[in-house]
């Protein structure tokens, strides 16, 4: 499909992603700039001891001028409450993208929509990474949510600070936003507050998480 692409435009393009209907519908492929960086991404979940569901929710999603957004939502509680909401923080937030707004206005409103949920206490944090596939740059975005992690071979892991999640101030605070270069074969990591929880007896995640990731950098993803 590139390579006649390629030949019609002559322009050159790779294909993204496709997917392929089950019952023999059409395949839809999207295909992006061949200056454009090319992307692994991987997921992983775990639930909580004694729950069925995990109430975290991610996504990745592909959007126009060679951008890619890296979504992940942690519901308030655990199990299919959590879950739920988290989904529909996530779909919202989504919808919002493919219509082409950008992040500043993406975070506001989110955070009228958690106001709105405020009464009900079903409200989820907010984890976005918008990855610029051409300038080869990552901005986040993150309303309550944990740290990210950027490996990088050769030069160890760099963090990218989040903000812990406090029920007093989540509502008020502002979002927190941040901009990262990116390089060849760079690993970058977004976790929900479950990865730095992992570990107990006051070990926070310096002293048992960087090293791991430094000892991790240059692997895939997954």
């Amino acid at each position: 499909i590139a390579g006649a692409i390629n030949h019609l435009s002559g322009l050159h393009y790779t294909v993204s992603d496709c997917c392929c209907g089950s019952r023999g519908e059409a395949c839809v492929c999207r295909l992006i700039s061949g200056d454009a960086i090319s992307m692994e991404v991987s997921s992983v979940q775990l639930t909580k001891e004694g729950s069925t569901v995990c109430g975290d929710t991610d996504a990745a999603l592909l959007l126009p001028d060679a951008k890619e957004a890296l979504i992940i939502s942690d519901g308030l509680g655990s199990g299919a409450i959590a879950n739920k909401e988290s989904q529909n923080t996530v779909e919202f937030i989504r919808k919002i993208l493919d219509c082409g707004f950008e992040q500043d206005f993406v975070a506001a409103l989110a955070r009228h929509r958690l106001l709105l949920e405020r009464e009900a206490e079903l409200y989820a944090t907010l984890d976005l990474c918008l990855i610029d596939r051409i300038r080869k740059k990552a901005e986040f975005v993150k309303l309550g949510a944990g740290a990210s992690y950027l490996c990088t071979p050769g030069k160890g892991v760099k963090v990218i600070g989040g903000v812990a999640f406090d029920g007093n101030t989540f509502f008020s605070a502002p979002a927190k936003r941040s901009k990262e270069p990116l390089n060849p074969g760079d690993i970058l990591i977004l976790a929900s507050d479950g990865l730095e929880e992992a570990v107990s007896a006051g070990n926070g995640p310096d002293e048992w998480l960087i090293p791991l990731l430094a000892d991790c950098c240059g692997d895939t993803p997954k």
